[in-house]
């Protein structure tokens, strides 16, 4: 059968066309996305900062939708059905999920999709999980952007003494304090060192901003003996680390990618949990859902981070 996408064709440029896919298989169901969330991944996709060659296809990796038809052997679906799933091309209306990768939501939020993306609230608690929060731990979050936001909230219920979360923006650390921070620090205007000092360094401190020379920075607030969590992803820096602050510092280097976990899966099940539970509220981070046909606008918006952006979402409508 032919389905919308959305692809890549050239740098910075995004554009509706058509594929076709098969039928589902064995263990998969065929889900009609409602939509998906716009990932850094994609930003940087767009922006060719990760090196994959153009057209860039098979976009979207947090898509929400709906069981359209059920493959061989599959149980526990019904056409139909709400389904968040985890790790299929969402920027394609129609696609076919592994029947284990997608989770049956509760039919009355059926209108809400754009608030049940699931894989990167289960990135999130993947970073918390790094973390190893103890009881009266000193928490350090740099950066209140989208994934931020969703760490500070599971940091709010975690038995942290402090949460800290430091950022430029105002109006994303003001979300912050609402989520569970119990401080903010406006970046550029109070100097993070200087709080780092003054209590003699956090117990962790969490990287979510992506920004360039930000983990050897990051380091600099971390107590002796104390953890940094390099949650955001700088693969696309080329900045030379001075290593040796880490060792004289005697602090631990924990990334907290994905990859690192040897059950997602299960870690993203958890989510979903916490997510239907009221742990992990979406519904003031979404900032912007636009129809698909309007991708080159969302996909700029998304990069440039305009208009009060926080988090995106693709709409097939």
């Amino acid at each position: 059968m032919q389905t919308r996408a959305v692809i890549f064709p050239r740098l910075g440029q995004a554009e509706l066309t058509t594929t076709e896919i098969a039928q589902p298989g064995p263990g998969e169901i065929l889900v009609h996305n409602a939509g998906c969330g716009v990932c850094q991944m994609e930003n940087k996709q767009f922006l060719g900062l990760l090196g994959d060659p153009f057209p860039v296809l098979r976009l979207g990796h947090e898509g929400i939708g709906h069981v359209e038809a059920l493959g061989p052997e599959v149980t526990g679906f019904s056409v139909g059905d709400l389904v968040t799933t985890l790790w299929h091309p969402g920027f394609q209306e129609f696609n076919n999920v592994r029947a284990d990768w997608a989770y049956v939501l509760p039919a009355h939020y059926t209108g809400q999709e754009r608030y049940w993306f699931s894989e990167p609230a289960a990135c999130a608690l993947n970073g918390i999980y790094a973390a190893q929060i103890a009881a009266g731990d000193r928490v350090l979050l740099l950066g209140a952007g989208y994934m931020g936001l969703l760490l500070t909230q599971l940091a709010g219920h975690s038995l942290a003494r402090e949460v800290v979360v430091a950022d430029l923006d105002a109006a994303k650390l003001a979300l912050a304090a609402q989520m569970g921070a119990t401080r903010v620090i406006a970046a550029g205007t109070e100097d993070v060192a200087t709080v780092a000092q003054a209590i003699g360094g956090f117990d962790i401190v969490i990287e979510a901003t992506g920004a360039a020379n930000m983990i050897e920075r990051a380091a600099g607030f971390v107590r002796q003996g104390g953890r940094l969590i390099v949650f955001a992803d700088h693969r696309h820096h080329t900045e030379t680390v001075a290593w040796q602050v880490f060792g004289n510092s005697c602090l631990s280097v924990i990334f907290s990618d994905p990859m690192y976990n040897r059950d997602f899966p299960a870690n993203w099940r958890t989510a979903i949990a916490l997510m239907l539970a009221g742990r992990i509220d979406q519904t003031r981070l979404v900032t912007h859902a636009i129809p698909a046909e309007r991708c080159q606008e969302l996909m700029e918006i998304a990069t440039l981070r305009k208009d009060g952006y926080i988090k995106g979402y693709l709409s097939w409508g």
